[in-house]
């Protein structure tokens, strides 16, 4: 098993994609972070039904940007925005774990959110390096530096988020769909084998070297 850590595609060199920002459009901007406060603190690993407004639009950031597969939310890394044909591709590995909501956008509207219904307890809080907010409690984590995992908590889930952090974590099973259906724009960092323990540089932002990421 090797675990990644999902994110945008890094690798500027492929003339079919670039690097692609969306963002949330909302009328009144207070619901707009109202909705957002909530999808963090409340429902994280649990269910949006209750709160997912009948329309949610996004706009691009850049219009010359090439469109991928993988188009990411500067705003919040708490759920996936993915293509439709991305969606197609991964939703048997994806509807186990989590819900996908409709979601409009004039430059592609062929775009949908995917949200995470669970969280995994699989962090190794004794080998992994957490960077927490109360020191001295050590109740309320910031962010993770360094990352060790529990195999066996785990198990064969493709996708999955830590209580402790907001990243996605995914293993070989998600990168190998990804790589046999040619989605582009995904990319993935090397943080973690059984055999190897922790592998990744302290680096918080790619580029990373070759041996830690994998771009399509």
């Amino acid at each position: 098993m090797t675990v990644y850590c999902l994110h945008p595609s890094l690798n500027f060199k492929k003339k079919d994609y670039q690097y692609c920002s969306v963002q949330m459009i909302v009328p009144d901007e207070t619901p707009g972070i109202r909705l957002k406060q909530e999808m963090w603190d409340k429902f994280r690993g649990k269910s949006l039904k209750e709160i997912w407004p009948a329309k949610v639009k996004y706009q691009y950031l850049s219009k010359r940007t090439a469109r991928g597969d993988f188009p990411y939310d500067f705003q919040s890394s708490s759920y996936l925005i993915l293509s439709l044909r991305a969606a197609d591709a991964l939703r048997d590995l994806l509807e186990p774990e989590g819900e996908f909501y409709p979601i409009e956008c004039d430059e592609n509207p062929q775009l949908t959110a995917w949200w995470p219904t669970k969280l995994c307890d699989a962090l190794d809080k004794i080998r992994s390096e957490i960077i927490w907010f109360d020191e001295e409690e050590k109740k309320r984590p910031a962010y993770v530096k360094r990352f060790w995992f529990l195999e066996k908590m785990i198990g064969d889930t493709p996708i999955f988020q830590i209580p402790e952090d907001f990243n996605f974590f995914v293993t070989d099973r998600f990168l190998r769909r990804v790589r046999e259906r040619k989605l582009k724009g995904f990319g993935f960092r090397k943080l973690w084998t059984p055999e190897e323990g922790c592998i990744h540089s302290n680096d918080a932002f790619g580029p990373w070297p070759e041996d830690e990421d994998i771009n399509f």
